[in-house]
């Protein structure tokens, strides 16, 4: 699918000075085009199926299922597939064609490569993901994520929150889980932020051992989705993961 079709036409041509990132976040609204952000929506809500992604007590969520199982490629399992389907599909793909990373690169000032392949996952009510910092593989660099949650009120929790790890501490992890789990805590006398869930606004967000991230618990009983996918840079990071 073409460019034109799948992006809003604002963000054309994409690399335009003011698309540069100059923090840890940086934020795209409205960045798909309305029909085919609508399209996605649709099928991640009707169709795609979920299963629950949970670590320890630090977190509960749901990720996409593929035919394998929880895994991060091949296509996803769907109740039924329609055209809103394809389209959804069309996206996915899109995190991983030449003229995104591009984009990406530009956006970061730092050569991207794909990494872990675009997944859906879904907060339901009482849903959280505990502060982290994807930090599993030292070329990880980036995070993406283009949200796809509607109607969501500052009452129903939820909120993408992040800034600077003040501290970590190792937490009660279950045998099956081949690294140890950690619990961080954000450093508030630093920049960070905690916002609403906002429809179509693709983000990208800086990882290292000193950055974190994660999503507040779900109060309402609503869904909220997003698509997320990581890239690695130039050059390796520090890892903070702890392998048994």
């Amino acid at each position: 699918m073409k460019i034109e079709r799948l992006i809003n036409r604002q963000y054309l041509p994409y690399s335009r000075t003011e698309f540069r990132m100059h923090d840890y976040v940086k934020s795209f609204d409205a960045f798909l085009n309305e029909s085919i952000a609508e399209a996605c929506y649709r099928d991640l809500v009707d169709n795609v199926e979920f299963a629950e992604h949970k670590y320890g007590t630090l977190t509960e969520m749901q990720i996409a299922l593929r035919p394998t199982g929880k895994v991060y490629t091949g296509e996803l399992s769907r109740k039924v597939k329609t055209d809103d389907s394809d389209i959804l599909d069309s996206i996915l793909k899109m995190f991983e064609a030449k003229w995104f990373i591009d984009f990406l690169s530009f956006v970061v000032g730092e050569e991207l490569r794909f990494n872990r392949p675009a997944t859906p996952y879904r907060f339901q009510k009482d849903n959280y993901l505990c502060l982290h910092d994807d930090m599993s593989d030292p070329h990880h660099a980036y995070e993406v994520v283009i949200n796809l949650t509607k109607d969501w009120l500052s009452c129903d929790g939820g909120f993408a929150y992040g800034g600077y790890v003040a501290k970590r501490s190792i937490a009660p992890t279950p045998e099956h889980l081949p690294f140890l789990l950690q619990k961080l805590s954000l450093d508030k006398s630093r920049p960070h932020y905690r916002v609403m869930p906002v429809f179509n606004r693709l983000t990208v967000l800086k990882l290292s051992d000193n950055l974190c991230h994660g999503t507040t618990l779900v109060k309402a009983d609503k869904t909220r989705t997003v698509i997320a996918a990581i890239y690695s840079g130039s050059t390796p990071r520090i890892t903070t993961t702890l392998w048994r």
